[in-house]
């Protein structure tokens, strides 16, 4: 062979493994890939599951729901037999009226402790997701700030399945993001939680 004909077939060649490197997609892990973007995903459902003193508050809290509840059914049990007691008495009688008044003042003092105790939950509740919310929000800031992300956006990583209730089901295709693809960051913020 001679040397022109080895350069007729090298340059082919040579343009051929250029152009097939230029093609593909550089191998980077995904924390590269992702540190190369403005844009991040993250799932907030899953970062307040997975923070320790929200999760603790939240089961004293349910504890306290609980206590608050079977005392109410205790508070209505006793008007249930008050009120047979009622029906018991001599009608238009003096034990009727004083257990009528008696009732009316239970059931005053049951539904005011009803309703002091869902304000006390509700405020409870507010303050509780607040709290976490700025704890996980300040995370997120120093992740994004560190890697030069400008927005991160809320998602749920959650599938839609048969076994969600027809609202999940709806919450969850009617979410902004329908598709992503290594922008969930929701795991590297975790690792700074707890």
């Amino acid at each position: 062979m001679n040397r022109h004909s080895v350069s007729t077939l090298a340059v082919p060649l040579l343009a051929l493994l250029l152009g097939y490197s230029w093609a593909q997609k550089p191998q980077v892990s995904g924390q590269e890939d992702r540190a190369k973007l403005d844009i991040a995903l993250v799932d907030m459902v899953k970062l307040f599951n997975a923070d320790k003193d929200y999760t603790a508050q939240r089961e004293e809290l349910q504890k306290e729901v609980a206590e608050a509840q079977k005392t109410l059914q205790e508070k209505q049990q006793a008007l249930l037999q008050l009120q047979e007691e009622g029906r018991k008495a001599k009608p238009n009688s003096e034990e009727q009226k004083r257990i009528g008044e008696e009732l009316r003042q239970k059931a005053r003092d049951a539904e005011s402790f009803r309703q002091n105790h869902v304000n006390k939950v509700l405020e409870t509740e507010k303050s509780l997701n607040i709290k976490t919310w700025r704890t996980i929000n300040e995370r997120i800031q120093r992740y994004a700030d560190d890697r030069g992300i400008r927005l991160i956006i809320r998602y749920t990583s959650q599938p839609v399945d048969d076994s969600k209730t027809p609202q999940e089901i709806l919450a969850l295709i009617n979410q902004d993001v329908v598709y992503q693809n290594g922008l969930d960051v929701t795991e590297d913020i975790l690792q700074t939680l707890n």
